[in-house]
C-alpha cells in the first residue's frame, strides 16, 4: 500500500442516492468478515451490487483526489478507465507484481495496456488477483468522501488497492464509532469503506512511480 492520506475534522450530513453501472460483484478481496469495515446499515453480502458514484455526487467532489496536484492515484484512475480488465492496482509479494483487476479474464489485454503506463519489473509476468472495484471507482468514492463532514476527527485516510477499498483511520475508539455514524448516513454500497484505529500518519499524497512501496 502506498502512501495516501488526507485529514478530516468534520460534522455529520447525508448525501443523494447512486448508480449502478455493470460490474461484476462476488469478490471480497479484505474478506466478508474483516472487522475493519464500516457498517453502512445494510445488509451486505459478495452478491451486494458493486455501485459506481453518480454524476450528482461527483459533481459536488474536488477535480483530484488529493488536493490541487494531480498525484499517483488520479493516474492509476485514468489508467482503469484506459485499460481493459477493470485495473484496480499492483503490489509487490515477494518481489513479484501482482496487478487487480475487476475482470480476471482480460488478463493478456491488460498487461499489454499497462506496458508503457506502469514502471513495475517484471510486469509481463505479473499475477492477477480479482478485485471488486476498478481504480477508477475508488478514486470517485474518494473524492466524494473527502468534502463530506464526519463530526469526528479522522488520522488518515487511504486507497487501499491490496484490500481494494478505501480506509480511514480513526486515533480512538471514539472517533471510530462517531465516522461509522457519519458513513452510515451517506448511503454507500457494500464493501466501500473500512476504518481502522490508528494514529495519525504523516500528510502525503505521493506514491512511488512503480505503483509499490
Amino acid at each position: 500500500m502506498r502512501c495516501s492520506r488526507i485529514a478530516f475534522a468534520v460534522v455529520v450530513s447525508a448525501a443523494c442516492s447512486s448508480t449502478t453501472e455493470p460490474n461484476r460483484p462476488g469478490v471480497v478481496p479484505a474478506g466478508v468478515d474483516d472487522p475493519t469495515w464500516a457498517i453502512i446499515d445494510k445488509t451486505c453480502t459478495p452478491s451486494s451490487p458493486v455501485t459506481a458514484i453518480s454524476r450528482a455526487r461527483l459533481d459536488s467532489a474536488p477535480p483530484l483526489t488529493h488536493g490541487p496536484s494531480r498525484t499517483v492515484d488520479d493516474e492509476w484512475a485514468d489508467i482503469a478507465r484506459q485499460v481493459p480488465g477493470g485495473y484496480a492496482g499492483v503490489i509487490l509479494e515477494n518481489g513479484v507484481p501482482v496487478i487487480f483487476l475487476v475482470d480476471t479474464t482480460q488478463r493478456q489485454a491488460a498487461l499489454a495496456g499497462l506496458q508503457g503506463r506502469l514502471n513495475v519489473p517484471g510486469l509481463a509476468n505479473a499475477k492477477v488477483r480479482a478485485a471488486r472495484w476498478n481504480f477508477a471507482q475508488l478514486a470517485e468514492w474518494y473524492r466524494y468522501l473527502q468534502v463530506q463532514p464526519f463530526g469526528a476527527q479522522i488520522s488518515s485516510s487511504d486507497i487501499d488497492e491490496a484490500k481494494n477499498r478505501i480506509t480511514f483511520g480513526a486515533p480512538d475508539s471514539t472517533s471510530r464509532a462517531k465516522i461509522a455514524q457519519s458513513l452510515a448516513k451517506l448511503d454507500l454500497p457494500c464493501y466501500l469503506v473500512g476504518i481502522e484505529q490508528r494514529g495519525f500518519a504523516m500528510l502525503t499524497a505521493t506514491r512511488p512511480r512503480n505503483g509499490t512501496e
